[in-house]
């Protein structure tokens, strides 16, 4: 995979795949998964992923720790992490958010979206957003949400708003 590699730099961490997160859905075998974050969240030990994470904060308080650098969470954010990143949360009870897990393989159809190295996201894992861009987001996101819901979802369809959502986070770290 040419953009992200996996390294062991991490191995004494455990390494979580999308199957973990998986469990309790009647589809199996999603690409990308959807939860809502509402309310208070731990994640004392450290742990990592083998599949992307995009985590749009709502009205939101607390702190994340990605690859040991701790960033606070607040109102209108975007989140990235990236396979093998090492992260922790604390996130506080009036805190409402919106989370995309995302399979690897599916990733690659729409990341040439991003507009920036991967580097510069693991450098820059945290967005502050404009009430517009998050508009924008949120709305992609709902969408995104009903579309796994439908019983005709169509994964193109997916596709496509997830392009549309790492467009809007190039966008807006472009002002950064």
């Amino acid at each position: 995979y040419p953009h992200v590699m996996l390294t062991n730099k991490n191995k004494h961490i455990p390494l979580l795949g999308l199957e973990e997160f998986r469990k309790d859905r009647l589809h199996s075998k999603e690409p990308l998964l959807f939860n809502e974050l509402h309310g208070e969240r731990h994640i004392h030990k450290p742990h990592q992923h083998d599949f992307f994470i995009i985590i749009l904060f709502d009205q939101a308080k607390g702190n994340h720790t990605i690859d040991f650098k701790e960033y606070q969470i607040s109102n209108r954010q975007i989140h990235l992490l990236f396979p093998g990143q090492v992260h922790t949360w604390n996130i506080e009870p009036e805190t409402t958010g919106y989370q995309l897990m995302i399979d690897r393989h599916f990733f690659e159809r729409f990341s040439a979206r991003f507009r920036f190295s991967f580097v510069e996201y693991h450098n820059h894992p945290v967005i502050e957003l404009e009430p517009d861009s998050f508009k924008l987001l949120h709305y992609e996101f709902d969408a995104i949400k009903n579309e796994l819901a439908a019983e005709d979802s169509l994964s193109e369809l997916i596709s496509s708003r997830t392009a549309v959502i790492a467009s809007i986070i190039s966008k807006s770290a472009a002002k950064i």
